[in-house]
C-alpha cells in the first residue's frame, strides 16, 4: 500500500478528501492527516509518507514551505496540491519544486484518481 498523508486547515476538505474516493481500491492508505502547516512538517518526519495531498496555503508553514524542503532533503515524497487560488505564482513554485499536480478545489474525483495513478507509476518505477 502506498502511505498518504493529507494536509488542509478546513476540516470538512479533509473528510471529503476521504470520502471521495476509494482509497484503498487503489492501492493507497491513508496513515495521518495535518490541520496546519507545523502539523503537516510534524508527521512529515514521523510517519515518512509515499504521497502528501495538502492546501498550498495553511497556517505556520505553507505547501510551498514544506515542498521547499523536501526537494532540499531529497525526500522520495511525491506532492500533489489543492488549493482554492487559481494562483500562478503558486503553481509555478509548486512545479519548480517537483509537484505532481495543483488541483484547484472543488476537487474533482477523477482529476484527483488520475494523479494518484500518475504517482502511483513513479513510485512503483523507484
Amino acid at each position: 500500500m502506498i502511505r498518504v498523508l493529507l494536509a488542509d486547515d478546513e476540516p470538512m476538505i479533509l473528510k471529503g478528501l476521504r470520502k471521495l474516493i476509494d482509497w484503498n481500491a487503489l492501492g493507497f492508505d491513508i496513515i495521518g492527516n495535518a490541520c496546519d502547516g507545523r502539523e503537516l512538517m510534524e508527521l512529515m518526519e514521523a510517519l515518512q509518507p509515499d504521497v502528501i495531498i495538502s492546501d498550498i496555503s495553511m497556517p505556520h508553514f505553507t505547501g510551498i514551505d514544506m515542498i521547499r524542503r523536501i526537494h532540499e532533503e531529497g525526500l522520495p515524497i511525491k506532492v500533489i496540491f489543492i488549493s482554492a487560488f487559481q494562483e500562478f505564482t503558486y503553481a509555478r513554485d509548486a512545479v519548480a519544486y517537483g509537484a505532481l499536480d495543483y488541483l484547484v478545489k472543488p476537487i474533482i474525483k477523477q482529476q484527483l484518481e488520475s494523479v494518484l495513478c500518475k504517482a502511483a507509476s513513479l513510485i512503483n518505477e523507484h
